[in-house]
């Protein structure tokens, strides 16, 4: 089934196509995956690596406030011509879950270009309702952190590049503390990249310079994230005892722990992508290269350092993928994500890429393989959005021609049957006292609010998102909202910090 809509204003247009395809799979009580493409960009939007770069960074899309998702481009835009510079640098945009999309930002691509230029990472949804992402380039010619509220975009520049960092590729966090937290691929003390936090208003302050020595660290890829004891973890591509890469702790004071550098081989190289931590405490993640085909692994590890790898077979069969992405843990306690390339029939010779899961205990399966013609090369990872389903982009591929021989890339939506809608919470973690964002569906309705069984405070501001009080004698646990039409439960577990 098809279905041509145009979008866009007066000078452009994106071609949307829906195909759905369906496919069957059994694992821990799941269902019929469908698998739709749901836009397919052109010129105008094109997502990242549809001029053959070679990068396919880890952008992902974000559930906002309103319910629409928010999403990022490498390159594509309005001025992608006319200005005397022979590249187009991105757009920020978003889309309804009903695939209307709407450009909100088009980067310019002149070098010390003031908004920016190449987000690379995605956005990511800050308490006070803005989102927040990072340029490569652009500002002082050392890339930015930009705020997008609506339509209005500010930018943050990195006024000193040997203290804050330089060329901020991956995206941000935001901790229990309220600031943002992000890192660097290179500059800093060292010239190797930094972790550095960011206050909601714009203030930088750096944290951490990676050393030079053994190895730079290069290649800081991969969103931080803040673990359930308060730390953050993070990966980096290039880096550690045998430049293969590293994991590493840092506090929020800036003290800093590498828990694990890759050897190559069987124990994974170039950790490409960030963390997420499990269901038990720890952290999982994976390398785009090593294992037994040298196609990647997936690892997880312990805040004490102590790693097992749960699954090395990337690369054959074939339909298993090459070089996976990032992971989330989803409603169903199981792990997703996708894989750069790899999959059978695919047109686009050996490079389509598929999505897999994983059940904690490392037990892989492919649930779609990329065709070319729908998408194929995944830009980054998944997206769980609150009715249960899955959204995620791909960097080439669809309809368009504006983009060849590649195409400009797609956005896509999969359905697993079984999946129940749910609740999360902006904030992972938060004070008895803290007003904390919670995103769902059909909320207009609800009539309580509960952290682990404590009832809360709570303003409901339409179907898509409440605002709660976390109660005092609330313990670490699920929230629940209770509505008309039921009750949904978070996705995870909501940290209560003493």
């Amino acid at each position: 089934m098809s279905k041509l809509k145009m979008l866009g204003n007066c000078r452009y247009a994106a071609v949307v196509w829906m195909l759905v395809l369906l496919a069957s799979f059994t694992a821990n009580g799941g269902g019929q995956v469908s698998f739709q493409s749901m836009l397919s960009f052109n010129n105008a939007y094109a997502p990242e690596g549809n001029f053959d770069n070679g990068f396919t960074g880890p952008s992902t899309l974000v559930q906002g406030r309103d319910g629409d998702l928010y999403g990022a481009t490498e390159a594509g835009g309005a001025y992608s011509s006319g200005f005397g510079c022979g590249y187009a640098t991105g757009t920020a945009f978003k889309m309804t879950p009903l695939d209307e999309l709407t450009t909100l930002h088009r980067f310019h691509q002149c070098l010390h270009s003031a908004d920016g230029q190449y987000p690379q990472s995605g956005l990511v949804l800050a308490s006070n309702g803005a989102l927040y992402g990072t340029t490569v380039h652009g500002g002082s010619n050392v890339g930015t952190v930009f705020k997008l509220s609506g339509t209005t975009l500010t930018t943050f520049n990195f006024l000193h590049p040997t203290l804050d960092g330089d060329q901020p590729v991956a995206g941000l966090v935001q901790a229990a503390d309220g600031y943002l937290y992000g890192t660097t691929n290179a500059g800093g003390a060292n010239g190797c990249g930094t972790v550095f936090k960011m206050s909601e208003t714009g203030a930088i302050t750096p944290l951490y310079s990676f050393p030079a020595v053994p190895y730079c660290g290069y290649g800081d890829w991969g969103r931080i994230i803040q673990g359930s004891d308060g730390n953050l973890y993070g990966t980096v591509w290039a880096s550690g005892a045998y430049a293969y890469g590293s994991i590493f702790k840092i506090n929020l004071q800036g003290q800093v722990s590498i828990l694990h550098s890759f050897q190559g081989g069987l124990d994974g190289l170039n950790p490409g992508a960030g963390l997420v931590e499990g269901a038990d405490g720890d952290f999982y993640g994976t390398t785009e290269g090593g294992g037994v085909n040298n196609g990647g692994t997936i690892f997880k590890i312990t805040r004490e350092g102590v790693k097992t790898v749960l699954f090395d077979h990337f690369g054959t069969p074939a339909v298993v993928g090459s070089g996976p992405n990032s992971l989330i843990l989803a409603s169903d306690g199981n792990f997703y994500g996708t894989t750069k390339t790899g999959g059978p029939q695919c047109s686009a010779s050996t490079t389509c890429g598929t999505i897999f899961m994983m059940t904690p205990e490392g037990g892989v399966r492919t649930i779609h393989v990329f065709d070319g013609t729908h998408g194929w090369r995944p830009a980054g990872g998944l997206v769980q959005y609150t009715d249960g389903s899955f959204y995620g982009m791909t960097s080439r591929g669809g309809g368009s021609l504006n983009c060849a021989p590649y195409s400009c890339g797609t956005i896509y939506h999969l359905t697993i049957s079984g999946m129940a809608p749910f609740v999360q919470s902006v904030e992972a973690s938060g004070r008895a006292g803290q007003v904390i964002t919670i995103l769902g569906n059909e909320l207009s309705g609800t009539t309580e609010v509960l952290f682990n069984g404590v009832p809360a405070r709570f303003v409901v501001y339409g179907n898509t998102y409440l605002t709660a009080i976390v109660p005092t004698g609330a313990e670490t646990g699920f929230i629940t909202v209770n509505t008309r039409t039921g009750i949904l439960t978070s996705n995870r577990q909501f940290e209560v910090v003493r």
